[in-house]
């Protein structure tokens, strides 16, 4: 009878709540997945080095950031970054490992030397 009915209509509400709030959730993700962000800068002393669009990346590659303060070789993939050898004593920007656009920025704070993600071309960084 009519009782049946309302069951049926709550939960057809509690579904249609279900599907928004997946849809909602889902975008959020893409948001965040978004290749929004995904231009490491490497900078020594503040002073910008390398700017690099991991989502360019096709081939890995690695070069070195000197300064007078030591050398730190970088490797990048596509879609990844990390700092493979460092001359510092603590070594913890090489135990930070690859580290991709949403992760932590790597800083070697002996060589003053940090890789913080940013936004691409057209973004807010890019007028500083």
């Amino acid at each position: 009878g009519p009782r049946m009915n309302v069951r049926s209509t709550k939960f057809l509400v509690l579904l249609l709540a279900l599907i928004v709030f997946v849809a909602v959730l889902a975008s959020i993700l893409a948001e965040l997945g978004a290749p929004r962000g995904s231009v490491a800068v490497i900078s020594v002393d503040s002073q910008v080095r390398e700017r690099i669009d991991l989502n360019q990346v096709t081939e890995p590659y690695s070069f070195v950031v000197e300064s007078e303060w030591g050398r730190n070789t970088v490797e990048v993939e596509p879609g990844r970054i990390r700092v493979s050898e460092a001359d510092c004593p603590d070594q913890i920007c090489v135990e930070q490992g690859w580290v991709e656009p949403a992760g932590s920025p790597i800083v070697c704070l002996p060589h003053r030397m940090v890789i913080q993600f940013t936004e691409g071309e057209g973004g807010v960084d890019a007028v500083s």
